[in-house]
């Protein structure tokens, strides 16, 4: 039996090892460099998954620029974090019913040791629009129930930024950042409650939520990480339909070579990135 355990814990850390990460898009002309697609998961680290990837580093050495979603650096994380806060003089209590404040405090005691009434806890939460506290609720819960296994201060985009500034890569972003602000700050207080509420009504079953997306990103699977996170916080909000990313994709891409860093969330399922990129002509193969 110990043998058996072993044996099945063993075949689930190698698929894990090599869980396929990257695409690659074979541009028309023959002659052309092709660009690549690194799907990354904001619930694991990427060392491990991605250090040992020797496609990957081959895929940052081929290319020319690398693309995320919105641009890293500090101006525009400034510019998206002042839209995830909320007016001067507004606080997050004015915005939950007495059943969404009380599922919030269970929260925050069960993870925190205290509730949103403490002046310290209150000031990292209570001045977050909805969205932005299902966020933050997202990684206190996952952090929480996963001590020592996944830090959240080594992403997978820090990660890729440190490369491509070793490497001299320009850096750009797919989404206009002021434009993602504005769109976030459009939502209206039941679209952002839409988004905030299933986590205080069941954290528990969020956890499983995003366990489920956690394990389907380990076995390759996008879609599955994609079902997983359905109805969870917008990954690119409103910024027009996903044909009209691909269309952005495809544009860049035949440009230069490209490296583009995206959630695969945002890329997996019938309705995700990589299938608008495959509607719109662009052959996208698995690197393995």
């Amino acid at each position: 039996m110990k043998k058996m355990i072993l044996s099945l814990l063993m075949a689930v850390m190698t698929v894990a090892a090599n869980a396929q990460i990257l695409y690659r898009m074979i541009p028309t002309d023959s002659t052309a460099k092709p660009s690549y697609v690194v799907a990354t998961m904001k619930f694991l680290n990427p060392l491990g998954i991605i250090d040992p990837d020797d496609s990957v580093k081959a895929a940052i050495q081929h290319t020319d620029q690398m693309v995320f979603l919105t641009h890293p650096d500090a101006d525009s994380v400034n510019v998206l974090q002042a839209a995830r806060e909320l007016p001067a003089g507004k606080n997050i209590r004015q915005y939950l019913s007495e059943d969404d404040l009380n599922a919030l405090n269970t929260i925050l005691k069960r993870y925190e040791g205290i509730g949103i009434d403490n002046p310290a806890i209150r000031n990292v939460y209570g001045s977050l629009t909805p969205v932005a506290l299902a966020d933050k609720l997202d990684q206190l819960i996952f952090v929480g129930s996963h001590m020592g296994e996944y830090d959240p201060t080594h992403t997978f985009d820090q990660w890729f930024k440190a490369q491509a500034q070793k490497n001299l890569m320009p850096m750009y972003g797919l989404c206009p950042v002021r434009r993602m602000a504005r769109q976030l700050e459009e939502m209206t207080t039941s679209e952002q409650m839409a988004v905030l509420r299933p986590v205080l009504s069941d954290y528990q079953a969020r956890l499983a939520q995003l366990d489920k997306a956690v394990s389907a990103y380990k076995l390759r699977d996008l879609g599955g990480v994609a079902a997983a996170m359905q109805g969870a916080s917008p990954v690119c909000p409103r910024v027009g339909c996903m044909s009209t990313l691909a269309g952005k994709v495809k544009s860049l891409s035949l440009q230069q070579p490209t490296l583009f860093i995206l959630d695969a969330a945002l890329l997996g399922g019938d309705h995700g990135l990589l299938k608008a990129l495959s509607d719109a002509g662009v052959k996208i193969r698995a690197v393995e």
